[in-house]
């Protein structure tokens, strides 16, 4: 097409992209969070039955001690 001003779609396309791109970094790093939110909860489960469950495994210890 003739534009009777150069660059200027240029310009609109490279804001699309731009917000392209932040929409992206924003799905990313929201799976890289959900994914880290996954990882803490299931170490903080371990610890919780750890604290929890403290007399039998150290009674178990002791019965397998050498």
């Amino acid at each position: 097409g003739c534009d009777i001003i150069p660059g200027i779609n240029n310009r609109k396309d490279n804001m699309y992209n731009t917000l392209l791109y932040i929409g992206i970094a924003f799905l990313l790093s929201g799976f890289g969070l959900f994914i880290v939110a996954i990882i803490m909860e299931r170490h903080y489960e371990v610890k919780l039955w750890k604290l929890k469950n403290r007399d039998y495994i150290d009674k178990y210890n002791e019965q397998t001690k050498w």
